[in-house]
């Protein structure tokens, strides 16, 4: 007699993130080998990310996807999912900005240890929006290891997003808590 057996697990911890985003439809990320699990059924944070999306929509050379994996480098187990992603599919498409929606539970200074990750992951541009207190943080790459500038601004002021966008980011009537 065979041994019964049950439904395979995943071995490896991005396999694990998968299916525990399918059971539970949170967002689950691997982060320095930690599982990372968020919520992501919030009203503000899902209205916020449909309209910086479609900030991008008219323009055939940028999309702009939800759930799209962001990997470090040389650990394919180590996979971030930004709220979206910009990327420009004719160019490989590798994500150029990543944008956070900061959950209402945040606890500290909204994503900072995040923005340490991306820079290693070596992403060009970090959007954080922050509905809590109605401002955004552009983190910005000079090529070196970390994120050399960090520009700062409240709902209502455009973000000026550098090359390759060269253009701004209206973030007038982004939703707050």
């Amino acid at each position: 007699m065979t041994p019964r057996r049950g439904p395979l697990l995943p071995r490896d911890p991005r396999g694990v993130a998968r299916l525990v985003t399918r059971a539970t439809g949170l967002r689950a990320e691997v982060l320095g080998g930690s599982l990372v699990l968020t919520r992501t059924d919030c009203a503000v944070r899902a209205e916020t990310v449909r309209r910086v999306a479609g900030a991008f929509g008219g323009d055939p050379e940028w999309e702009a996807v939800e759930g799209c994996p962001v990997e470090m480098p040389l650990d394919a187990d180590d996979v971030a999912v930004p709220d979206l992603v910009v990327r420009n599919p004719a160019a490989g498409g590798r994500p150029v900005l990543a944008v956070e929606v900061v959950p209402r539970a945040e606890k500290g200074s909204g994503l900072a240890g995040k923005a340490e990750w991306y820079a290693v992951a070596h992403l060009p541009l970090l959007l954080v929006l922050d509905p809590r207190e109605g401002a955004w943080s552009l983190w910005s790459r000079s090529g070196g290891a970390g994120f050399a500038r960090v520009r700062r601004g409240a709902y209502g002021e455009e973000v000026d997003l550098p090359a390759p966008f060269g253009r701004a980011l209206p973030t007038a009537g982004l939703p707050v808590h």
